[in-house]
């Protein structure tokens, strides 16, 4: 049933972006009308999605992809009591599979804005006083408290590709106002990479000592102590010494920290930079030698090398760095943006996070890393990937590196 579920994911995405072949409309179909587990999970696909960006039922909209058509199929709305009795139908399923049965998350005034991933140990999220025993891909509702101990794990908004990795011995409050979203900052450490923000609407952070505002950057975030640090490696974040009411626009390669009397404002001392990035054989896990280093303006040819599936491995010395944020993304021959990343992944298309060595740009297998890369097989075009590392203490972000290169047959 694994498989045929990967299978069904990455058909199902082909089909939402218009991109599916005849072919593969009619294999949807007919997984559809064969296996009614493939049916509850796509309802229940659109109905989380629907609780999450806080849509009306009546606004869902339900591809009526088990009916026999020789056109694309359409899209059917389907009426309010008939969306009403499936979610009846589905919410113990459901609540199994997402909110792990002891969560009281079912509670219909919850508004779901996200997810917890990374390997989860030692992580705890309190709801109403609650405090609910999590898994992998936990979903996150507004008015969570994430608790860490030792241990950090990643926070994905639902909505956006914004990613926090909540960092160990922290504490993160997750808000919203007017739409806009809100962190409250405890104590510990946050590493955000945060996508651009609706006009009007920037997310902001509070810490005990100082307001920070972000419109879409990539940046540290510290509090402890009565002391706030900020460190921004790309775009610029607004930070106020709530004491002074001082405020400074920080820019890349530069942190502000809160004294109390003020900020003091340096430039950062980029100490932390991965060693390499490797193209390897993900079937075999070995390097491939003509590209494993990769540089800005490199060339790969597929028929000059022996194997289809690959990987990206960022190469580190790992007595000092913790773990990297990534983007990739690529443009095929026509121009027209490709999905790199698939339904293995569990992720957006094009933003991620790794913090277990190795760290695969495309990810490692289940439910170890030992288990091996995952696999990628490339299409001819222009990709660009950034990597910006941190290092073992969590306390300070490496230099952003823009890597861009061009695969071709």
């Amino acid at each position: 049933m694994d498989n045929l579920l990967k299978e069904f994911d990455l058909l199902l995405m082909d089909y939402e972006d218009g991109t599916i072949s005849e072919a593969d409309l009619n294999k949807l179909r007919a997984l559809m009308k064969e296996h009614e587990e493939l049916r509850e999970v796509y309802v229940r696909h659109q109905m989380i999605e629907a609780t999450m960006n806080n849509s009306k039922l009546e606004d869902i909209s339900i591809a009526d992809l088990t009916k026999e058509q020789s056109k694309p199929a359409e899209v059917k709305v389907f009426p309010l009591a008939k969306l009403l009795a499936i979610a009846a139908a589905l919410v113990v399923f459901a609540g199994v599979i997402f909110l792990q049965n002891n969560s009281p998350s079912s509670d219909s005034t919850l508004k779901y804005v996200g997810f917890l991933e990374d390997h989860i140990t030692g992580v705890k999220v309190i709801r109403n006083d609650k405090t609910l025993e999590i898994t992998e891909d936990f979903p996150i509702a507004l008015n969570d408290r994430i608790v860490t101990n030792q241990h950090k794990v990643l926070f994905r908004y639902a909505d956006e590709e914004t990613l926090v990795m909540v960092q160990s011995h922290s504490e993160l409050h997750i808000k919203e106002k007017d739409g806009a979203k809100r962190l409250n900052l405890k104590q510990g450490d946050i590493i955000c990479d945060v996508a651009k923000q609706p006009l009007n609407k920037p997310m902001v952070i509070y810490t005990e000592d100082a307001k920070t505002t972000v419109l879409g950057t990539q940046f540290l975030l510290s509090s402890k102590r009565e002391e706030t640090k900020l460190q921004v490696s790309e775009g610029s974040v607004r930070i106020q010494d709530k004491t002074s009411k001082k405020t400074h626009e920080t820019k890349a390669g530069w942190q502000a920290e809160t004294t109390g009397a003020g900020l003091r404002v340096e430039q950062s001392k980029y100490e932390i930079k991965y060693e390499r990035l490797v193209l390897i054989n993900s079937d075999t896990s070995e390097e491939i030698t003509a590209h494993d280093n990769l540089q800005n303006g490199d060339i790969i040819r597929l028929s000059e090398i022996d194997a289809t599936n690959f990987n990206i491995l960022v190469k580190v010395d790992r007595k000092k760095i913790g773990g990297a944020f990534y983007r990739f993304t690529g443009k095929d021959e026509n121009g027209q943006s490709i999905r790199i990343f698939n339904s293995e992944r569990n992720q957006s298309r094009n933003k991620g996070h790794e913090s277990k060595y190795p760290y695969h740009i495309i990810g490692d297998g289940k439910p170890k890393p030992e288990s091996g890369p995952l696999s990628w097989q490339p299409i001819p075009g222009d990709y660009t990937l950034t990597v910006t590392p941190y290092n073992k203490n969590q306390q300070g972000l490496g230099e952003i590196v823009i890597t861009k290169f061009k695969i071709v047959k």
